[in-house]
């Protein structure tokens, strides 16, 4: 069921903005032009092994808010997430939460490299989650695309505990800009984690 909620909401947001210029990374590169201000929304699906030989699995959607001050970009964002884990399968429940980037060069370089950081929290019927990342990546323009590339440290933590089996884990991305505004963007994260996110935003 919820693969198939993940599978239409994604082929709604593509289908609702049709083809042709990119977008920023963690969900999320970034364009390597001046701008101030970037509304979106994600969609995506995590599957984590957890230190007790479980599996935590979530489905997420996210609308989230992008401010760009300089070379930092402060990252906002207010959802829903719900969670598999030992047996238990619950409903969708808020999800909250936020992060930094730094970009290292100019905004107009053909290469970026970012530094970054999150946190995201769910409460989900008697559960609190939180999940920390924090890594760097690299991104390159080629012609509308970015493509993007990078390793993380993430944290998984569930009612005060870490649960997290395997620390670190890369991430893959791709953002293309339809017009010089509007965006489609696709991540993966692998080894920590398999996580696959899909969405579309627009950049003021």
């Amino acid at each position: 069921m919820r693969w198939g909620i993940v599978i239409v909401v994604s082929c709604a947001l593509f289908v609702c903005v049709t083809p042709s210029q990119a977008f920023r990374g963690g969900g999320l590169s970034t364009t390597g032009e001046a701008r101030y201000l970037t509304l979106g929304i994600f969609t995506g699906i995590v599957i984590r092994p957890t230190e007790d030989k479980k599996t935590y699995v979530s489905f997420r959607l996210y609308p989230q808010l992008d401010l760009q001050l300089n070379r930092v970009q402060v990252n906002l964002l207010a959802g829903v997430a719900d969670l598999h884990w030992r047996g238990e399968d619950t409903p969708l429940g808020f999800a909250s939460g936020g992060g930094l980037k730094f970009a290292l060069l100019p905004a107009d370089s053909q290469a970026q490299i970012m530094l970054f950081t999150n946190a995201v929290y769910n409460r989900v019927r008697a559960y609190d989650v939180i999940e920390i990342n924090a890594g760097g990546y690299l991104s390159f323009k080629i012609s509308h695309a970015f493509v993007f590339g990078g390793v993380k440290y993430s944290e998984l933590i569930i009612d005060g505990n870490a649960v997290t089996r395997i620390p670190v884990g890369i991430t893959l991305g791709l953002d293309y800009f339809v017009n010089p505004n509007l965006f489609l963007t696709a991540e993966m994260h692998n080894f920590d984690q398999d996580a696959l996110y899909l969405g579309a935003g627009y950049a003021f």
